[in-house]
């Protein structure tokens, strides 16, 4: 009978389990039905994987005849449905395994093993964890401490014995017990028989003294009333019907070895002072009963997916009148795409509720786990009135099968049941239809809790608390000050439609900082602000980490991209006459500032990884909303506006919030509303930036007042406080900015013309009383409110700025019409800054002087430096470091800088020449970015964060620089500002143009970004220390861009590393040339080639015929070149005379007796290049291949000519013959049978084809061809034995192919291949020219002997050219028969020989 086919369980939580379980089955039904042939088993895996399976395998991309393959099929399954979760997480889930109430000892340690083979333990260490497991859960107290005196590595076998002897003892005494109960009840049942024949009390049931019952200050446990028990509630036949089903419940909620007694204390002990009837408007939520850790629900009623790990249930025997369902989830901050929750149906229910103990395996048990909850004035109660303490409330994102993702209510409570779906949820999920024409509304109570919280009407103030100080604020709400907050709900981050993703490239990170970086990066992850990322993102934002003065780090973000790419949804700011009525008859104010106000709102899940950011640990993204964001602003502003609805004396705009009363005990009560509505919504404050209790307050550029609403000064003290004009330049721009401001200020023309008469050609400079008088009337008049106009955040805003070497100056405008004026006077070490950081300094200071109108909506920036337009769009890391550490502190705004010329700009323009005296204050900014170090005040500190630069240099350094006419003349165009035109520039400083956004000067040293710009006097040192450890020219070329720089400094570097001697000496061998292939032979026997190759000791000569490929071998007794000789010539007599023959150098072909045998036969002799065998890779190839067959036939005793037969009569390719019939016409016979065919005209053509094809393949892989040499250069020698170069002179070009003749310095002449000589720099033959002038010795002698003996170090073959110094020096020296020069030893240069 044939067994059933197993399916796969696609309705299984853990998908993983259960693939891993359907294999198994279908590999034991394949051993059982006998199935091996590998096509029937993929069917049958096909058939049992289901409909679900099916689909995934056809959009699998998997090919049919590898969908035929079973371990393709299970490894498909498996990469899919199974997760990789580390060991670690197992054997940590593991450690938490307990067992469970009625679990027996194997059935726990069954599944104890289950989930340890992931664990990756040894048997031993396996053993031990299982027997702690035991004594951690076992419930019999007797068994542990048998457990305790076991020795290590006792066996697991004994344990298990010893518990089930203690489950067999504890259940016979269980039996043993209820036998006795059984007894007496019947006794009871019997005495209760006989005392009720008299009167009972119809509170107790039981027949007692008058005014004694028992049951007077009980609460009835069923309908909640006082002064009865329930076995004698007159509501007891109305809740038969019922009955049934509570106590069921009941029952199964509560252990089995809780007595009546416990459960009647348990049922009363909460509700033991409660009298009154329960009120109405409560949320019918679920049966009370015991919740105590035994509940068998805590144990085995739901089941929540959290971080990969999945706490299964396990399966309950429910009554069919109850309906479960498992939803979707997605829980805030709970790392994971979708979680699971199995949750009770309860139509009857008009709320949702949520298990204390579910919510804590989602958060944790922490008390931070508690402050997520929102808190709940909602009062639960359960069917029978009984009230359900409500520990808060939590929206969690919800959806069944594939309806709509909803956001469903869930309050948590601390009961035993399960996880309960109310009516209202279930009609929104499509869980259940409700077929009536109407619906009774949910309780009044339930309604005001599901409306938002701003809607919710303030308590009323408590009159006993007195606030008059911001520590009287803290003391009364300790929790709303200096931490962070925690906003309701989660932000989403929306991307533009087309929006491409971008990924910024990693930035260096020093080692110095790295351990503050990931302290920093660490304290972020604890407090829940950012998180790392282990999946892929496709968006990677760059990390900005600034150093703060206080030495701590901070982290920022620099979404240049992502901003680029984000969609906003501006939210509307009130305008000035909006805010102002609200103020009206105040006279009391305070204003708080929010803490970290974007840190406040949760971002959801997918926004989270939007905000991933690169960091040398790993990549993390922000859980909360980052500053840098575009639209962080906004979002903020429409959360702090929802929190606020409602209340009464309180404004905000961005993280600035004001609140004001008529009187004290108005504001307080405004302020506690303010403080109650912060505490229920998570809203926290700056301790450090409330004022509490004033008579007057600056906010939004008013200044609010007990006396009513007036222009905040500070937008005009700068004007007020303008000095005096020193000279007609700087009152010809003071008149400039009036007639600018002229159409606002009233008979303008009249008052200024006095101070135009000082202006004249021919008016001496004298300021006196009249001209001071009429100075100070005109700026009176400036700051007049019918001048400055009121700020209106529906108009495009724009901050003017410019910058002097005296001071800065800003001016906010809309409409052209200035609505304040900012300036200061730059400090000493300011106003040494260049010009374009002076600019950008100036942005700086009028983004934080007007935080208040600028923060959060976006404005225009116009300067009259346009390099900082470019400058601010570039990412943070290509700006200069002290313009860095400037883009930093604005880098959370929104604006654009656009340029306008210098003459346009009257109103910064004239406020910077003429800056506030009394305003030098300094301008925060961060000490360090990226690790640049920012320098300090005092002139004798200054340092410069150079590596290998000790203070000696930098001080040589800076007096260079100051030497250097070039650099000097650079300097004052930096402070000065850049001209508008190249034309304006020098000549000799238009070379820095193009890169002059990046120069900066700092402590006299002039930067380009990170590079130190090198005066021309250092440079030779500077190129020495580059070039101390002889790198290549591009390893040298990066190490001088970390660094240094000065212009050309490429050419120099590359000029210096190909001069080094000892570069060149030791310099690569040059690149691979074209190949050069030789002539096709065009019949058999045209052209030969021939070799030695030497075998355990014995030495063959191989010829091979190059058109056939037809190889002769011989064993040579003797290799001199006489026997080579005869050999070939046996050849040639027997085949014929070959036109041409191809050889290496060796004595054997180079020796008289071959030349005398070429010379004779006619055959022309041509060599390889020395030392370079590629140039006769042909028969270098067949060597290999003869020299490999002729080792196995001697090693394994084979006959050598027969392998040689086969190789002859083996055909080359797919549409070449073999080489004998190539050479002979026909096949050769072998031991084979074969077939001859007459030749083919084509051969030659194919021969070409593959040669031409060899050359296409070389080809690829090599360079240009090498320059020719002429005679008389100069150049330099490849010594192949030691791998060095020498110098040489070329004599004349051979007639060998790329072969010259060069000539050593002793004298000698030798032919190389031009891939083995390199052309000599002029810089290295002067070297040379003067270590050969040092290097002559007086004695004539000594220089022969040093010749000789470089004569040795270098391999050559003479040649038959005879040198000028050989004629006139010495007589022409004596060579072997072979060719070897002889020469005299030189410990016999005293004698005759």
């Amino acid at each position: 009978m044939a067994s059933h086919l197993p399916t796969m369980n696609w309705s299984d939580p853990d998908l993983g389990e259960a693939i891993s379980l359907f294999k198994q089955k279908m590999c034991l039904y394949l051993e059982d039905e006998e199935i091996s042939d590998e096509v029937k088993q993929a069917r049958k895996i096909c058939r049992g994987i289901g409909d679900e399976g099916l689909r995934r395998l056809n959009a699998s991309g998997l090919s049919p005849a590898e969908k035929k393959v079973p371990a393709n099929l299970w490894k498909f399954f498996e990469g899919q449905l199974k997760l990789d979760v580390n060991f670690r997480i197992h054997r940590l889930h593991l450690m938490q395994y307990r067992q469970k109430a009625g679990e027996s000892i194997d059935d726990f340690i069954n599944r104890a093993r289950t989930l340890a083979l992931k664990c990756q333990f040894t048997d031993e260490e396996l053993h031990e964890r299982l027997i702690e497991l035991i004594i951690a859960s076992t419930p019999h107290e007797a068994f542990r401490n048998e457990l305790y005196s076991k020795p290590q590595g006792c066996s697991l076998a004994e344990v298990l014995t010893e518990g089930r002897k203690h489950e067999a003892l504890t259940a016979g005494n269980l039996q043993l017990h209820q036998l006795e109960v059984c007894k007496t009840e019947q006794k009871e049942r019997v005495d209760a028989i006989i005392k009720g024949r008299g009167r009972l009390c119809q509170r107790c049931g039981s027949d007692h003294k008058p005014r004694q019952c028992p049951a007077f200050n009980d609460i009835c446990h069923l309908c909640g009333y006082t002064g009865h028990w329930a076995k004698c509630c007159r509501n007891r036949k109305q809740q038969k019907k019922t009955e049934y089903t509570n106590q069921h419940w009941r029952d199964k909620s509560q252990p089995q070895s809780m007595g009546r007694y416990h459960k009647k204390n348990y049922q009363s002990q909460s509700y033991k002072n409660d009298r009154k009837k329960p009120n109405k408007g409560k949320i019918d939520a679920i049966q009370t009963t015991d919740s105590s850790e035994d509940d068998p629900y805590q144990r085995e009623f739901h089941s929540v997916t959290v971080s990969e790990k999945c706490m299964h249930s396990i399966d309950a025997k429910m009554p069919r009148e109850e309906a479960y369902t498992i939803l979707n989830i997605k829980p805030p901050d709970v790392p994971g795409q979708k979680h699971t929750l199995r949750l009770k149906i309860d139509t009857g229910a008009s709320g949702n509720t949520l298990p204390l103990r579910t919510y804590r395996q989602m958060y944790g048990r922490n008390r931070q786990a508690m402050n997520r909850l929102q808190k709940s004035h909602a009062k639960l109660s359960a069917y029978s009135g009984h009230r359900i303490r409500c520990y808060g409330k939590i929206n969690i994102p919800c959806q069944w099968k594939h309806s709509e993702w909803i956001n469903a209510m869930f309050y948590v409570v601390d009961v035993p049941g399960p996880a309960i779906v109310g009516l209202p949820t279930c009609e929104a999920l499509n869980l259940v239809t409700v077929n009536v024409d109407s619906i009774a509304n949910v309780s009044k109570a339930a309604n005001k809790e599901n409306k938002s919280q701003t809607t919710t009407k303030p308590k009323k103030a408590n009159p006993l608390l007195h606030i008059n100080t911001i520590e009287d604020l803290k003391k009364a709400y300790a929790n709303q000050f200096d931490k962070l907050g925690n906003f309701s709900g989660t932000a989403k981050l929306l991307l533009k439609e087309g929006a491409e993703p971008f990924q910024d490239p990693p930035r260096k990170c020093s080692i110095h900082i790295k351990d503050k970086l990931k302290k920093e990066l660490d304290n972020l992850v604890e407090q829940d602000v950012i998180c790392k990322v282990e999946v892929h993102t496709d968006w990677c934002s760059s990390l900005a980490y600034s150093t703060k003065k206080d030495g701590s780090l901070r982290i920022c973000l620099d979404p240049k991209k992502l901003n680029d790419s984000l969609k906003r949804c501006p939210h509307r700011i009130p305008t000035v006459e909006e805010l102002n009525p609200k103020f009206a008859n105040a006279k009391v104010f305070s204003k708080l500032d929010a803490k970290a106000g974007y840190w406040s709102i949760h971002l959801d899940e997918d926004s989270q990884l939007l905000t991933t950011f690169r960091t040398p640990f790993g990549r993390y993204c922000w859980k909360r909303l980052p500053f840098g964001l575009s639209v962080s602003q906004d979002i903020f502003q429409a959360k702090m506006d929802q929190i606020l609805e409602g209340l009464q004396g309180v404004v905000s705009i961005a993280d600035d919030i004001a609140v004001y009363g008529k009187n004290e005990e108005e504001h307080d009560r405004n302020l506690i509303n303010l403080m109650e509505r912060a505490a229920n919504t998570g809203l926290v404050f700056n301790s450090e930036k409330c004022n509490i209790k004033q008579n007057q307050i600056s906010f939004f550029g008013n200044q609010y007042t007990a006396n009513g609403i007036r222009p905040d000064p500070a937008k005009v003290r700068d004007i007020q406080k303008m000095p005096t004009p020193q000279n007609k330049d700087e009152l010809h721009r003071f008149i400039g900015m009036l007639s600018y401001l002229s159409p606002y200020i009233p008979r303008f023309a009249d008052k200024a013309h006095t101070l135009r008469g000082l202006l004249k050609n021919d008016t001496p400079w004298v300021w006196d009383t009249n001209y001071q008088n009429c100075f100070d009337d005109l700026k009176t008049m400036i700051t007049e409110d019918a001048c400055l106009k009121y700020y209106d955040p529906s108009l495009t805003i724009t901050l003017e700025v410019d910058a002097s070497q005296k001071g800065l100056g800003v001016a906010l405008v809309q409409n052209n019409q200035p609505i304040a004026f900012g300036s200061k006077t730059l400090t000493d070490t300011q106003s040494r800054y260049s010009n374009i950081e002076r600019e950008m300094l100036a942005i700086v200071y009028g983004i934080q002087r007007y935080h208040t109108y600028l923060y959060g909506k976006g404005f225009i920036v116009i300067t009259d430096h346009k390099p900082l337009v470019t400058i601010c769009r570039k990412p943070l890391h290509a700006a200069p470091p002290r313009l860095q550490r400037m883009l930093v502190q604005v880098q959370g705004y929104n604006f654009e800088v656009m340029y306008r010329p210098g003459p346009q700009m009257v109103l910064a323009d004239t406020l910077s020449r003429l800056p506030n005296p009394e305003n030098s204050s300094e301008i925060e900014l961060d000490e360090r970015i990226d690790g640049l170090i920012f320098e300090p005040e005092d002139p004798e500190m200054y340092t410069i964060a150079l590596i290998n630069f000790s203070p000696d240099k930098q001080n040589t350094l800076r007096a260079e620089t100051s030497k250097d006419l070039k650099l000097s003349a650079l300097k004052e165009v930096i402070l000065q500002g850049w001209p508008e035109k190249i034309q304006d520039l020098p000549k000799h400083l238009r070379a820095f143009w193009a890169f002059r956004d990046e120069l900066g000067i700092e402590t006299g040293v002039i930067f380009k970004g990170r590079q130190v710009l090198i005066p021309d006097s250092m440079t030779e040192s500077i190129l020495k220390q580059l070039h101390s450890s002889h790198q290549g020219i591009e390893k040298t070329r990066r190490l001088a861009r970390e660094s240094v720089y000065w212009i050309k400094m490429n050419d120099d570097i590359e000029k210096m590393c190909r001069s080094c001697s000892v570069c060149i000496e030791y310099q690569d061998a040059n690149p691979k040339e074209p190949l050069q292939p030789h002539k096709v032979p065009t019949k058999p026997w045209q052209s030969l080639a021939s070799d030695l190759f030497e075998v355990n000791g014995r030495h063959y000569l191989l010829t091979v015929d190059r058109y056939s490929k037809f190889p002769m071998v011989d064993e040579m007794h003797t290799t001199s070149s006489h026997a080579v000789a005869q050999k070939i010539q046996a050849y040639v007599s027997l085949f014929g005379r070959p036109d041409e023959m191809l050889t290496d150098n060796g004595t054997q072909y180079t020796g008289e007796a071959f030349k005398r045998f070429t010379k004779e036969w006619g055959v022309k002799h041509i060599t390889s290049s020395p030392h370079y065998p590629k140039s006769n890779g042909f028969i270098e190839r067949h060597v290999r291949h003869i020299k490999s067959i002729v080792k196995k036939s001697l090693k394994y005793g084979g006959n050598l000519q027969m392998a040689l037969l086969q190789i002859r009569a083996t055909p080359i390719d797919s549409k070449l013959p073999s080489p004998a019939e190539l050479i002979f016409g026909r096949p050769v016979t072998t031991l084979l049978p074969s077939r001859t065919d007459p030749g083919k005209e084509e051969h030659r053509l194919h021969l070409e084809q593959r040669t031409a094809n060899m050359k296409e393949h070389h080809d690829r892989n090599s360079r240009k061809e090498l320059p020719p040499l002429q005679p008389g250069q100069h150049v330099t020698v490849l010594n192949k034995e030691r791998g060095t170069w020498h110098p040489a002179t070329v004599v004349e070009k051979s007639t060998e192919p790329r072969s010259y003749i060069v000539q050593t310095p002793n004298g000698n002449q030798i032919r190389r291949c031009r891939s083995h000589l390199r052309e000599l720099f002029k810089a290295h033959i002067q070297i040379n020219e003067r270590r050969n002038q040092i290097a002559e010795a007086p004695q004539q002698t000594q220089h022969q002997e040093d010749c000789n003996d470089s004569a040795e170090t270098i391999t050559e073959t003479p040649c038959t050219t005879t040198t000028n110094y050989e004629r006139q020096n010495s007589p022409p020296p004596t060579c072997t028969r072979s060719g070897r020069v002889i020469n005299k030893p030189s410990r016999y240069k005293d004698f005759d020989l």
